[in-house]
C-alpha cells in the first residue's frame, strides 16, 4: 500500500457537530444516561450489596440516674434524682433484596435503551433492522410483563404489543409514512414503557421486578454481546489518539504505538489469568484494576470510536441514527449490568468480568495484528488514517471477529464452562428474590438451595438462606450458611450477624473472634461498632474507642458510632471528649436516635449544653427514650410547659412508670399538687421499685415551697419505702417544725439504722444540742472545727 499524502482531519465528535439543535439535546440525554449507567455499574460491581442491603440500628438502653434538680437553704443541700436513658447500639444486616429505587432505574433504562434503539433501526435500509424488534419483543415477552394485567388471557395483550411495534417500524423503515426523530422517538418509547406502565398500575414494584427476572435470560446474552462489540474500542480509541492530531508532528511514531499497546495488552493478560485462576508469570493474581472499568470506559467512548464503522454503513443508516442506535444500545447493556450487579448478584459480577477479560484480550490482541498488518505504512507515514479502518486492502476486520470468537469460546471450554455454571445459578438466585419478595419463604429456600447447588460459592443465596433460617428459628442452619457466605470472599455483613447470632447464645468470645478474622480481611465500620461493643463487656474502653474511630475514618457520617464513642466517655468521665463527638455527630446528615439519647443523657449528668432541637427530636423514629431524655432536658431547664407537652405525646403510646414519675413532676411544678400526690401514690402501688423516688421528689419539693410539715410527711413515706437517707430529712424538717425532741428520736434512729449516716448523724445531734447551748456535749459527738461557716451559722 503506498500511502497518500495527506488525509482530512475528522474529530471524533464530528457526528454530534453535525446534528440539528432537537437531536443534540436528545443524544446528551441519551449520553448522560449512558454515563450515569456506566459509573453505576462501576460502584455496584465494587460494592454488590450497596443499594440491596440495609443495616439496621439496634438498641439496647440502659437506665441510671441523674440528678434532676438541687435545692440549697442555708447549709442544708437537697437534690432530686430520677432515672435517665443511655443507649448502646449494636448494628444488624437486613437480608440481601432487590430496592424499589434499583428496579426503577433499571426500567427507566430499558424504556430509554430500547426507545432509541428501535427509532434508529426505522432508518436502517435493510430487513436485518427487524432483528432488533424481535429482540425488543421477546424480551417483553420474557418480562410476563402482561400475565399481572390478564394472568389467564394475555396473549392479546402480546399480539396488541405486537401491532403497536411492527407496524410503526414497518411503516417507518419503508418510509410509508415520514416523521422527524424525534416523533419516532416519542412512538417509540411510549411503545417501550406501555407494558412496564401496565405491570405497575396491576403488580406494583414487585410486578416490576417479577419482570425483571424473566427478562434476565435476553438482556445477559445481550450485554454479552455487546461486551464483546465494545472489546476493541480501547485499542480504537489508542489508535485515534496516537494518528489523528491535526498536526502531523504530534502523531506518534510506530515504537510508541507498539509499547503503549503491549502495556495494554500486558495488564489485560494480568486480568485474564486472574480470572482464569492462571500465575503463567509467577507474580500472584492481585491486579489492581478490575474488569468492569475497561467496560465502563469502552461504553462511554464507543459512540466516539465506532464512528469508524459509517464510511461502510452510510448506505443502510444516516450517521445520527447509528449513534444514537450505539447510545441505547449502550444503556440497555449498561443499566443490565447495573441493575444485576446493585442487587448483590456476586456470581453475575463475576461472570460477567470473566467475559470482559477474555474478549478485551482477544480483541486487543488480535486487532493490533489486524492494524499493524493491514496499515503499517500509513502508521510510518504518521497518516490519520483512522476513518479508514474499517477499509482495509489485505486482512478483513471479518477476523478479529472471528478469532475473537472462537479462541474466547475455547478459553471458556477449557476452564469447564464456569461461565454457563456463573449463569444458571444467578438465575436461580434472580428467581429466589421474586419469591422472597413475594413471602414465599419455602420457595425461596428452595431456589437458593439449587443456586448454591449450582455454584456452592454463592454469597447472596448463602447468606440469604442463613436469614430466612433465623425467621425459621433454626439458629444452626443459619451458622452453617453465614459460614459459607463467607468462605469464598470477605463478606462482612455475614460476619456481622453470624456474631449476632454468637451473642443472643452468649457465646461472646466466639462472637468477638469472628467479628475480629473479618476485620483482618477488610476493615468495615458496622463490623468495629460490635466488636467495640463487645471490647465494652470486657472492661476494655480503650479497644473499643480504637475500633470506633477506626469505623468513623472509614465512614465519618455515621451517627450511630458517635452515639456510642461518646457514650463511651460519658461513662468513663470524660465529659469533654463525649461533648466533643456529639457535637460532631449532630453535624450527620441523619443524627439517629440513639445520638439524640445519649447526648441529652451528657447534658443532664455533667450540665453541659449540647444543642438539642425540636427538628432534630422529630426526625427520630423512635419515641420514648429520646423524647422522655428531651423532657427531662425541658424540666431541667424550667421549661415545664414544653416538657408537659413532651411527655403528653409519649403517654399517648407508653405509660412506663418512669414517664408516669416525669409527668406526676411537672404535674406539681404546674402547681397542680393534688394531682400530683395522687399520681405518686398510684406509681407507689403499681410501680413498687420506683417508690424510692416519688416521695422523696414530693418532700423535696415541698421543702423547697418552705412547707416543712408537708416536707417531713413525705420524708417519712419515704424512709418507710426503704430510702433510709430521708431519715436524717425527716429529722430536719421536725426541726423546722419546732418538734425537736422528734428530731432528736429520727437522728437516732438514722444512726442505729444505716451506718453509713453515722457521721452526717452526728453533725446533725452537734449542730441540734449547740442551738441549746450544749457546747460541751456538741463537742463529744463530733469534731466542731469541722463545721463550715454556713453550718455554724
Amino acid at each position: 500500500m503506498q500511502p497518500k499524502k495527506k488525509l482530512k482531519v475528522i474529530p471524533i465528535h464530528r457526528f454530534f457537530q453535525n446534528m440539528d439543535r432537537l437531536s443534540k439535546g436528545l443524544f446528551l440525554i441519551l449520553f448522560i444516561a449512558l454515563v450515569g449507567y456506566a459509573v453505576g455499574s462501576v460502584m455496584a460491581v465494587e460494592d454488590p450489596v450497596r443499594w440491596s442491603i440495609e443495616v439496621n440500628e439496634y438498641n439496647s438502653a440502659t437506665e441510671q440516674e441523674v440528678i434532676i434538680r438541687d435545692y440549697e437553704e442555708g447549709y442544708r443541700q437537697m437534690s432530686t434524682e430520677i432515672g435517665a436513658w443511655k443507649e448502646d447500639v449494636s448494628l444488624v444486616a437486613t437480608p440481601i433484596i432487590p430496592q424499589v429505587n434499583i428496579v426503577l432505574l433499571f426500567i427507566i433504562g430499558q424504556i430509554l435503551g430500547w426507545g432509541f434503539m428501535l427509532t434508529a433501526a426505522t432508518y436502517v435500509k435493510s430487513w436485518f433492522t427487524y432483528i432488533v424488534y424481535f429482540a425488543f419483543a421477546l424480551t417483553i415477552f420474557l418480562s410476563s410483563a402482561f400475565e399481572s394485567v390478564a394472568p389467564d388471557n394475555y396473549w392479546p395483550f402480546n399480539i396488541g404489543l405486537a401491532v403497536l411495534l411492527f407496524a410503526p417500524a414497518y411503516l417507518l423503515q419503508q418510509s410509508v409514512i415520514q416523521l422527524r426523530f424525534a416523533f419516532r422517538l416519542l412512538i417509540f418509547l411510549v411503545v417501550a414503557a406501555l407494558p412496564f406502565f401496565l405491570q405497575y398500575q396491576f403488580a406494583g414494584w414487585q410486578g416490576l421486578h417479577n419482570s425483571t427476572v424473566g427478562m434476565y435470560p435476553i438482556l445477559c446474552l445481550i450485554l454479552i454481546v455487546y461486551t464483546f462489540f465494545v472489546s476493541t474500542d480501547i485499542s480504537n480509541l489508542m489508535f485515534f489518539l496516537a494518528t489523528n492530531a491535526k498536526n502531523r508532528k504530534y502523531r506518534m511514531k510506530f515504537p510508541v504505538i507498539f509499547g503503549v499497546f503491549m502495556v495494554i495488552i500486558a495488564l489485560e493478560f494480568l486480568l485474564l489469568q486472574q480470572q482464569l485462576g492462571w500465575d503463567l508469570l509467577n507474580i500472584g493474581n492481585e491486579v489492581p484494576l478490575r474488569p468492569i472499568y475497561l467496560l465502563a470506559f469502552a461504553a462511554v467512548v464507543m459512540v466516539g470510536t465506532k464512528q469508524s464503522l459509517f464510511p461502510i454503513l452510510k448506505t443502510v443508516i444516516t450517521n445520527r441514527a447509528m449513534s444514537m442506535g450505539l447510545a441505547g444500545l449502550g444503556v440497555v447493556a449498561m443499566s443490565t449490568l447495573f441493575f444485576h450487579a446493585a442487587v448483590g448478584e456476586f456470581l453475575f459480577v463475576f461472570m460477567i468480568e470473566r467475559v470482559i477479560t477474555i474478549f478485551f484480550f482477544l480483541a486487543t490482541l488480535f486487532h493490533f495484528f489486524y492494524i499493524y498488518y493491514n496499515f503499517e505504512v500509513l502508521i510510518s507515514a504518521r497518516l490519520n488514517f483512522y476513518f479508514l479502518s474499517m477499509m482495509p486492502k489485505r486482512l478483513m476486520y471479518f477476523f478479529v471477529v472471528v478469532a475473537t470468537a472462537l479462541l474466547g469460546f475455547a478459553l471458556e471450554a477449557s476452564d469447564h464452562g464456569k461461565t454457563k455454571i456463573l449463569f444458571s445459578a444467578t438465575l436461580y438466585s434472580r428467581l429466589a428474590d421474586q419469591a422472597f419478595l413475594s413471602g414465599n419463604n419455602a420457595e425461596a429456600i428452595a431456589l437458593y438451595s439449587t443456586a448454591v447447588g449450582v455454584a456452592g460459592g454463592t454469597v447472596k443465596a448463602n447468606y440469604n438462606l442463613a436469614m430466612l433460617a433465623l425467621v425459621l428459628e433454626n439458629k444452626e442452619k443459619a451458622r452453617d450458611h453465614f459460614q459459607k457466605a463467607r468462605k469464598f470472599k470477605p463478606f462482612p455483613y455475614a460476619a456481622l450477624n453470624e456474631a449476632n447470632l454468637e451473642v443472643d447464645n452468649f457465646s461472646l468470645p466466639q462472637a468477638k473472634y469472628i467479628l475480629r478474622r473479618n476485620q483482618a480481611q477488610i476493615k468495615h465500620p458496622s463490623v468495629a461498632n460490635n466488636l467495640a461493643l463487645l471490647y465494652l463487656a470486657e472492661g476494655k474502653p480503650d479497644s473499643a474507642i480504637l475500633q470506633l474511630k477506626m469505623a468513623l475514618e472509614i465512614e465519618p457520617n455515621n451517627s450511630a458510632l458517635y452515639a456510642n464513642l461518646g457514650s463511651i466517655y460519658t461513662e468513663y468521665e470524660k465529659p469533654e471528649w463525649a461533648t466533643k463527638f456529639y457535637e460532631l455527630g449532630l453535624e450527620a446528615d441523619a443524627p439517629s436516635a440513639a445520638l439524640l439519647t445519649n447526648a441529652l443523657f451528657h447534658n443532664l449528668k455533667y450540665g453541659t449544653n449540647i444543642a438539642i432541637t425540636d427538628s432534630l427530636i422529630n426526625l427520630s423514629k423512635r419515641l420514648k427514650a429520646t423524647r422522655y431524655n428531651y423532657a427531662l432536658d425541658k424540666y431541667k431547664k424550667r421549661e415545664y410547659s414544653k416538657a408537659k407537652e413532651i411527655t403528653d405525646t409519649i403517654m399517648k403510646i407508653h405509660t412506663t412508670p418512669d414517664v408516669l414519675l416525669l409527668d406526676g413532676m411537672l404535674l406539681f411544678e404546674q402547681g397542680k399538687i393534688a394531682e400530683a400526690i395522687s399520681r405518686m401514690a398510684y406509681i407507689n402501688e403499681t410501680f413498687p421499685s420506683f417508690r424510692r423516688y416519688t416521695d422523696h421528689y414530693l418532700a423535696v419539693s415541698f421543702f423547697a415551697a418552705g412547707v416543712p410539715e408537708m416536707a417531713g410527711l413525705f420524708f417519712q413515706k419515704s424512709v418507710d419505702n426503704g430510702r433510709k437517707d430521708d431519715l436524717i430529712n425527716a429529722a430536719l424538717m421536725q426541726i423546722d417544725c419546732g418538734n425537736q425532741a422528734r428530731a432528736f428520736q429520727l437522728l437516732g434512729a438514722a444512726r442505729l439504722q444505716d451506718s453509713t449516716l453515722f457521721e452526717q448523724v452526728n453533725k446533725e445531734i452537734a449542730m441540734l444540742q449547740m442551738s441549746y447551748g450544749e457546747y460541751f456535749m456538741a463537742s463529744i459527738g463530733f469534731d466542731m472545727g469541722s463545721m463550715t461557716a454556713d453550718e455554724w451559722a
